[in-house]
């Protein structure tokens, strides 16, 4: 079958890419088509032909030379996983750790690229508690632990821990837990054990970049009915990305190293804030395994 007949089969309507410059693309059947590129994971590529349609083919059906070609560019408003990066407030940019968040109508979106953390290696650690009566750090028990990572949310701006609506987000919180969890403060210093029952998503991955440097990438999606947090209220948050190799801790606050740092007694004035946006858009983002080809790593040493 000509190949770019089967992509007209397949036309289907976006509205939300950035121009890009037009060039030539040849099928493996060698047959042409001058577009420009739209956006692209692994598998497939999406592409806007001259007269406007909107052209989708998987990646296996082009030449070498336009996969190549493909697999080194970065549409400008998407970032990792197809996150609204164009739409996005970027709370923290630095060497270390790149913070941006976005919403729609729905959910909340934080995705958290980390610079220095290239693989995920599981050990076992020791989990801390601080003991009521003294305020000492003690260890509780022993856990497997992978490459993790927490959202804090300050939600009504009074600055202190209120109970019931204060609640921190986590992905793969153990090594036998995935995905997104969460914990809901009920007194001012406790909450409830980890929940897997929110209607949000998330996912750590590590993607290789054709530099040939692995990063890692977060990416949480939050619905704002879990906040309760609508168009115009402001949330603050704390970003909290734990690494077993090397072992540190990345965070919006800044950096440490080895023993677990009590995050959870940061000042909220030190927290990040983001006013939620007015939105009728519904983003539809891909899972972990559509991955972005290149990052940009900024130069700026990480703010103390």
């Amino acid at each position: 079958m000509n190949c770019f007949i089967y992509l007209l089969a397949t036309t289907i309507a976006l509205t939300t890419a950035a121009r890009a410059e037009a060039r030539l693309w040849t099928s493996i059947n060698g047959n042409q088509l001058e577009a420009e590129i739209v956006r692209f994971d692994r598998e497939n590529i999406t592409l806007r032909a001259k007269d406007g349609r909107i052209i989708q083919s998987p990646m296996d059906m082009l030449s070498q030379e336009d996969v190549i070609f493909a697999l080194t560019q970065q549409p400008a408003n998407y970032g990792a996983f197809g996150f609204p990066q164009d739409d996005a407030e970027v709370l923290c940019d630095n060497r270390i750790l790149k913070l941006s968040v976005a919403n729609d109508v729905t959910n909340l979106y934080v995705q958290a690229i980390l610079w220095d953390d290239a693989e995920n290696k599981e050990t076992e650690k020791p989990v801390y508690v601080r003991d009521s009566s003294t305020a000492e750090k003690r260890i509780d028990q022993y856990k497997l632990l992978g490459d993790h990572s927490t959202l804090y949310f300050e939600l009504d701006g009074d600055g202190h821990v209120t109970p019931i609506i204060k609640r921190k987000y986590s992905l793969n919180p153990w090594s036998n837990r995935k995905g997104l969890w969460y914990q809901i403060h009920v007194t001012s210093n406790s909450s409830t054990t980890l929940k897997g029952d929110s209607k949000g998503t998330g996912g750590i991955d590590h993607v290789n970049t054709i530099e040939g440097k692995t990063v890692r990438i977060d990416s949480f999606v939050i619905p704002l009915e879990d906040l309760n947090a609508w168009e115009g209220d402001e949330i603050k948050m704390l970003y909290v990305g734990y690494s077993q190799e090397p072992d540190e801790q990345y965070s919006t606050v800044g950096k440490f190293t080895g023993e677990n740092y009590f995050f959870s007694s940061v000042d909220r004035d030190k927290y990040s804030p983001y006013t939620i946006k007015d939105s009728t858009e519904a983003y539809a983002l891909k899972g972990p395994a559509w991955q972005m080809a290149e990052f940009n790593q900024p130069d700026t040493p990480p703010t103390p």
